[in-house]
Parts: C-alpha cells; sequence; structure tokens
C-alpha cells in the first residue's frame, strides 16, 4: 500500500520570512559571505555575531548540512588548532608555510567533493582577512585567533544538527 504525498495548494513551504526553503539557504549564506567580504581584517566581525543563536556559526552549519561531515571538518579544525597553539609560542613565521597551505588543502578537499563549494568560498575569504597585506603579526596573530572561534562554532553547531 502505498501513501498519498501530501502537496501544498499555497506552493512551495517556506520559512517565517516567506521565501523556499532553498533560497532562504542560498541568501543566508550570500549574506555571510558579503559580510566577510566588507571586513579588511576577521575581527572586524565579533565573536558574538559568530557564535550567537542564529549567528553565523549556526546558519553556516544548517546550510552546510548533509554537504559536510562533521569528521571532515573536525580533520580540518584539529590542524587549525595545532596552528594556533604554535602561532601563541612560537610566532608567525613558524606557521606561515602551513597557514598558505590551507587554501591547496581545501582546493583538493574541493576537488574531491569532500566539502561543499561554499565552505571553500567562505574558509577562504576568512583566510584573506587572517593575513591581510601590511598587517603585524599582532593583528595576524588576532584574526587568526577569530578564524579559530568561527570554526569552533561551527565544528559544535554541525555536530547540533547532524545529530537532529
Amino acid at each position: 500500500m502505498t501513501r498519498p504525498t501530501y502537496t501544498n495548494p499555497s506552493g512551495p513551504r517556506t520559512p517565517q520570512g516567506g521565501r523556499p526553503y532553498g533560497q532562504q539557504r542560498d541568501d543566508e549564506i550570500s549574506d555571510i559571505v558579503a559580510r566577510i567580504e566588507r571586513c579588511k581584517n576577521l575581527v572586524e566581525i565579533s565573536i558574538e555575531d559568530i557564535a550567537k543563536e542564529d549567528g553565523i556559526a549556526e546558519k553556516l552549519a544548517r546550510n552546510f548540512r548533509g554537504g559536510l561531515k562533521t569528521t571532515q571538518l573536525r580533520k580540518f579544525f584539529d590542524s587549525i588548532v595545532t596552528n594556533q597553539e604554535n602561532l601563541k609560542t612560537k610566532g608567525w613565521k613558524s606557521i606561515e608555510s602551513d597557514f598558505f597551505m590551507i587554501r591547496p588543502n581545501l582546493a583538493y578537499a574541493k576537488g574531491r567533493k569532500l566539502i561543499p563549494d561554499q565552505f571553500y568560498r567562505i574558509v577562504t575569504l576568512c583566510l584573506d582577512r587572517v593575513s591581510p597585506d601590511g598587517s603585524t603579526e599582532e593583528q595576524k596573530k588576532e584574526n587568526y585567533g577569530r578564524f579559530v572561534e568561527l570554526l569552533q562554532a561551527l565544528v559544535a553547531y554541525s555536530k547540533y544538527y547532524e545529530s537532529k
């Protein structure tokens, strides 16, 4: 026996904003990309805006659900945290080559379809804002710290949405 399918006579389901779910996701990602693009330094985005309920990290986790495996994100995040520890104790020069290798490693994962295109886009934008031209070592450390906080919040929200 087959179940009848329900078709909403008023059109596609929409969230409170009134746009279809897929369009809302695209709009959320576009808004986050635009927000990052407007910054010269990543610390211009507050940790509150990143970590709060329905903030940047939660929106990203919702949108990447199903397309970004927590294990892949965790693997990437672990190397970022290792860099941060070395940055704190040894300085920017000690992690500079590892930092610049993040982008090609991401490109490899994207090419193998292990990460969504939007994740690649957002992380590379963040990388550009960690070490902008003319920034001091202290600014790089602060920006890198904010990058780690963004990824940490994304990992947490991704795990939350993975279990739903």
